[in-house]
């Protein structure tokens, strides 16, 4: 299935952690028409060729906010398997 969506790629959101508090997310990627409250953690990737754009991080059913791939890969210091077929 693919959706269509707009983006946002640079995206301030302040979330209500309550009762904890509030906290400031910036240089986030913000969606509308592709997730809902539950979807935390999904990936988010492209229409063409299913490349990892995002990781979904907090939403409702008007909008929905990821991290950018390419902070998430560099703070956890991942790589992405090309090949999966040769892995076992």
């Amino acid at each position: 299935m693919i959706l269509r969506c707009s983006a946002n790629v640079n995206a301030r959101i302040v979330v209500n952690y309550s009762p904890g508090g509030y906290a400031v997310f910036e240089h986030q990627i913000g969606f509308t028409g592709i997730t809902g409250s539950e979807d935390s953690s999904s990936s988010i990737v492209t229409k063409n060729g299913n490349d990892p754009l995002a990781l979904g991080f907090t939403g409702s059913d008007v909008a929905s906010f990821g991290n950018p791939i390419q902070a998430v890969v560099d703070y956890f210091g991942v790589d992405f398997c090309n090949n999966w077929q040769n892995y076992s």
